[in-house]
């Protein structure tokens, strides 16, 4: 057994391996044997971390090879016994952390899992989920290199593939692409915070220590509730009977690619909420109250605000001097990363920032950066700079502010 070699890249490694093979030798020796009397070529059986048997494309020994898969976590953890040791670790962790949600347990649960049974975390995972735990389905998952905090939903809310969580790249093309989702995101109704699309609503979205957004722990036990729902496909070499693990595994070491697309099941989400009809119908009317130069609309934006010059100069990584100039004179010259920064800095709903570029004279155009920062000022409106700046780099984009002046002069 190579070593190095992972059955399914992260569902165990030379443990799974082991067992692995050790259920081919048993269930299926005399099936191979059969197979060498009319192929000579067929000396051994060779898995491949991708699934299926190397070298041989015929229907038999790939169910051979899906009922090894299927055998190898159940030999190695058994039902019975792994339940057992899930109540255990459970009581346990919960004790320790002083909760009563199984939620916040759940992660340090499954590495007891996979320590104790000597298996891989996503292993442990996915026969924490067929032992009927499914709060472990939001547990470990990684997307664009960024840790996702643990969450659950109603039972049912997801179809097969379905996903809550999706990436940068993914979320910016189908904003793009999808008239539907497009539609649903142009009023600011949905934040994108911790790769979820979250209703914005003080329910769902809190700030932390830092003054980030962040999900309410309410939001992150009824996500059903709160988030849009996106069908999700496997990009990298994988086959289909396979998907149910690759899908659980979105982990950090995980070099399984995923595209994550709108799905329509969200439908019966976007229609639910009075609340959203009545926050809009506000901001339309503060809108239609804008005066029509570019300076009055700065000024008028900022009282509506609440904000002082100082605490606008501290959030847009604007001088003061830049901030009264921009409020009183009816600058010729003003960039989008100014107005940008503006908006950012105060925070305003796409109604709002839309005016406020229109005023200014300018527009976006089709390049990467500039579809990032209408990404940013429709979906991440709530963040600070410093976050959209971070989720900037992460693109090979340039920053926005002092940081980008600084780094330039450097």
């Amino acid at each position: 057994v190579d070593p190095n070699a992972y059955f399914l890249r992260n569902l165990g490694a030379i443990n799974n391996t082991i067992v692995h093979e050790c259920v081919h030798w048993d269930k299926h020796r005399k099936a191979f044997e059969l197979e060498r009397l009319y192929n000579s070529s067929a000396s051994r059986i060779r898995c491949q971390v991708v699934g299926g048997i190397k070298d041989i494309n015929k229907d038999a020994t790939d169910w051979m090879e899906r009922q090894a898969n299927a055998l190898t976590p159940r030999i190695q953890m058994p039902l019975s016994t792994f339940k057992a040791k899930a109540f255990e670790f459970i009581k346990q962790y919960k004790r320790e952390l002083d909760t009563s949600e199984i939620i916040d347990v759940i992660e340090p649960v499954i590495e007891a899992l996979a320590t104790f049974f000597c298996v891989s975390r996503t292993a442990a995972k996915i026969r924490m989920i067929d032992a009927g735990y499914e709060e472990a389905l939001g547990a470990f998952i990684y997307i664009d290199g960024n840790y996702v905090k643990p969450h659950r939903f109603k039972k049912g809310a997801l179809e097969k593939n379905q996903t809550f969580s999706i990436g940068v790249v993914d979320a910016i093309i189908e904003k793009m692409l999808n008239p539907q989702l497009s539609s649903i995101l142009e009023n600011g109704d949905y934040q994108f915070i911790d790769s979820h699309f979250v209703l914005n609503d003080p329910k769902y979205l809190t700030q932390n220590l830092f003054g980030q957004r962040i999900l309410t722990d309410y939001a992150r036990t009824h996500m059903e509730e709160c988030c849009l729902i996106f069908d999700l496909s496997v990009k990298s070499e994988c086959r289909e009977k396979y998907y149910s693990e690759c899908f659980l595994n979105r982990d950090l070491s995980s070099n399984i690619i995923f595209e994550a697309k709108f799905a329509d099941t969200n439908e019966e989400n976007t229609n639910q909420s009075e609340m959203i009809k009545k926050y809009n119908k506000d901001l339309l009317d503060v809108a239609r109250s804008l005066p029509m130069s570019f300076s009055g609309t700065v000024d008028a934006l900022i009282k509506w605000s609440e904000m002082t010059e100082e605490d606008l100069a501290w959030e847009s990584q604007l001088s003061e001097k830049t901030i009264q100039r921009l409020r009183n004179d009816e600058p010729n010259n003003v960039t989008i990363e100014t107005i940008v920064q503006l908006c950012i800095g105060m925070k305003l709903p796409p109604v709002l920032s839309s005016y406020l570029v229109k005023s200014s004279g300018n527009s976006f155009m089709m390049t990467e950066q500039h579809m990032m920062y209408q990404f940013l000022l429709n979906c991440c409106y709530t963040k600070s700079l410093d976050e959209c700046n971070e989720m900037l780099v992460a693109q090979n984009l340039k920053m926005l502010g002092k940081k980008n002046r600084s780094r330039e002069i450097a």
